[in-house]
């Protein structure tokens, strides 16, 4: 066998990670698109949120932006929020609570 050429047990592994690669790529792909949709559906206001460090300002959305939004959105369904029965009971101050809603919903 020349040195160049590839090994069959080497050709069968890289086609396999290829399946893989376009599989997980199919994937991420869905996913995407699955928050671009949720995205679409949320108010204006929370959809347009943008976060901008002090060095980096931007006027648009990123999909980091968008994926946050729809985090906090699902958390704010679940019950993430202020108790519904005692509206006026906090276990954390709020500016704290959006703190940590904030970093978490920015986490990767």
């Amino acid at each position: 066998m020349h040195p160049t050429e590839t090994p069959p047990e080497n050709a069968t592994a890289r086609s396999a990670l290829r399946g893989q690669l376009a599989t997980y790529l199919g994937l991420a792909a869905v996913l995407a698109a699955m928050v671009a949709l949720f995205a679409s559906q949320l108010a204006p206001r929370s959809r347009g949120a943008v976060w901008s460090a002090a060095w980096y300002h931007k006027q648009q959305p990123t999909f980091a932006d968008t994926l946050a939004a729809v985090r906090r959105e699902i958390w704010k369904a679940q019950g993430f929020s202020i108790s519904r029965k005692l509206p006026d009971m906090q276990k954390l101050p709020r500016r704290l609570r959006d703190g940590i809603t904030h970093a978490l919903c920015y986490a990767a």
